[in-house]
């Protein structure tokens, strides 16, 4: 037993090699607990295309209300909600979010 530990002990390379597992043992740990964080991360984004701008005034007999108030330009918007993180959107975030 003692000259497996002697051999264990004044073994340079065995050293360097037990060391260097070391550092990638701790490494890959590292990186792997990193990427199993679960996270919310509720986003969203808006796409418009305007329709008319500036040029309803130019059709004659053409008037776009809303509320009794003229429109003069007139765009569509997209609205999407999605979730960017790992973990499970429920319920209650899309109701804080709506609010």
């Amino acid at each position: 037993m003692e000259q497996i530990l002697q051999y264990f002990q004044n073994n340079p390379i065995l050293n360097l090699a037990f060391l260097i597992l070391a550092i990638l043992g701790v490494l890959s740990t590292t990186y792997f607990y990193f990427k199993s964080i679960r996270k919310k991360d509720p986003t969203f984004s808006i796409r418009s295309i305007v329709l008319m701008k500036d040029q309803i005034k130019k059709i004659n007999e053409l008037e776009i209300k809303y509320e009794n108030e003229i429109i003069d330009n007139l765009a569509v918007s997209n609205i999407a909600f999605y979730n960017n993180g790992k973990e499970t959107l429920k319920k209650m975030i899309l109701q804080q979010l709506t609010h």
